[in-house]
């Protein structure tokens, strides 16, 4: 190697210190007589550790997730208590002792039990933490968000409990039951303008029931009125899941839509009973009007049974299977849903077709006779 190499490589250069690109080209450049693999080992080497130097060590990082978890935890309980709390005195609270009466999965109280269980587990996991017991701890943190635990880093990660849908199910249940109920309370009112009819009461005190229960159109507009009006109200005043606007809109459309599915039914049993019916005497009452009712009484068991579920199974029966094509309609038009959904309408129409039918043969079955047990002599005063 000639001497000036040697300078070149030994003398520094204090002003410019030179770049270790620099210093290896130079050392190839005085090295050229070497092969690759020694020229290589000239060249400086990067350090592992220079990426890793400021990730957490494992107990760190364990303690750190341990934490998290705890305050995701107390904060989706505090969500849950306070939709609980919030729950309104009129329909909220008594339907939510309904379901913890039965132990339904969606009562407050089996969702308690709930945070109870996975309460033990969140504090195991900061004993663990402590422990720096890694073993453990990635399987309790398995079974409290199931995810792996993620390895050791600087970066924010968006943590998630298996509990926590169980606050957004209750909610849902309770807004499902109180829209149900308070839907129900006032239709179940609509049912008085026929009851002069069945009660055969044609008084003058209730001749204007009489005239809206033999007219459709006048039957429509009566009961939506009614189960509106009522079911605007009963949410108002139980607060919770009160939507003035969407409510009245609701109720109008459910209201509406049951007159139709009556006289579709009562038809429907008129040609059977002309057809069989008279065989065993019986005869229609307010024959060809909306709530046409039959005579069955004494008349055998099985007659009883056939009018009872052709006029009673067959109108809910009906009104259970198009009635969510309207609210499926008005849910949307509010926003209540992101779209307009043919399968979920196809899968409550089957629902409502089939508890329709089995509450409309049950209903059938003791509406009849109840009305003119207690209702008749109430109409009488009237005559």
């Amino acid at each position: 190697m000639s001497e000036q190499n040697i300078q070149a490589i030994n003398t520094p250069d204090s002003a410019n210190p030179p770049s270790d690109s620099i210093q290896l080209a130079q050392s190839v450049d005085s090295n050229s007589h070497l092969n690759l693999l020694e020229i290589a080992q000239l060249s400086p080497r990067p350090n592992p550790m220079e990426k890793t130097t400021n990730l957490p060590d494992q107990k760190t990082h364990l303690n750190k997730v341990a934490q998290e978890i705890q305050t995701l935890f107390d904060q989706t309980r505090v969500r849950f208590t306070q939709e609980v709390s919030s729950q309104g005195k009129l329909l909220g609270r008594p339907l939510d002792a309904v379901k913890n009466f039965f132990g339904t999965k969606n009562g407050s109280d089996t969702i308690n039990s709930r945070f109870d269980q996975e309460k033990l587990k969140v504090d195991r996991l900061q004993t663990l933490a402590k422990e720096n017991n890694q073993e453990e701890f990635r399987k309790i943190y398995l079974e409290l968000t199931g995810t792996e635990l993620d390895p050791p880093n600087n970066q924010k990660i968006t943590r998630r409990l298996l509990i926590e849908p169980l606050v957004g199910d209750y909610q849902k249940s309770q807004r499902d039951m109180v829209n149900t109920v308070a839907l129900a309370i006032p239709f179940a009112l609509t049912g008085f303008r026929g009851a002069p009819i069945v009660m055969r009461s044609e008084s003058l005190a209730l001749r204007g029931l009489t005239a809206i229960g033999n007219n459709v159109p006048a039957s429509m507009l009566h009961d939506a009125a009614i189960v509106a009006g009522g079911n605007t109200l009963l949410k108002a005043v139980d607060g919770r899941f009160s939507d003035p606007y969407y409510d009245a809109a609701t109720g109008f459309v459910t209201g509406a839509l049951w007159a139709p599915a009556q006289r579709a039914s009562t038809r429907m049993t008129e040609g059977w009973m002309q057809k069989y019916g008279t065989t065993y005497g019986v005869t229609p009452l307010n024959p060809g009007k909306l709530t046409t009712t039959f005579d069955v009484n004494n008349k055998g068991f099985g007659m009883y049974m056939s009018e009872s579920y052709l006029r009673h199974g067959s109108s809910w029966s009906l009104y259970g299977a198009y009635e969510p094509i309207a609210r499926e309609a008005t849910d949307f038009a509010f926003g209540k849903v992101d779209s307009y959904s043919p399968s979920r309408v196809a899968a409550n129409s089957f629902y409502g077709f089939t508890s329709g039918l089995f509450f409309g043969q049950s209903y059938g079955m003791t509406y009849t006779p109840a009305l003119n047990k207690i209702f008749n002599p109430i109409y009488s005063q009237f005559k």
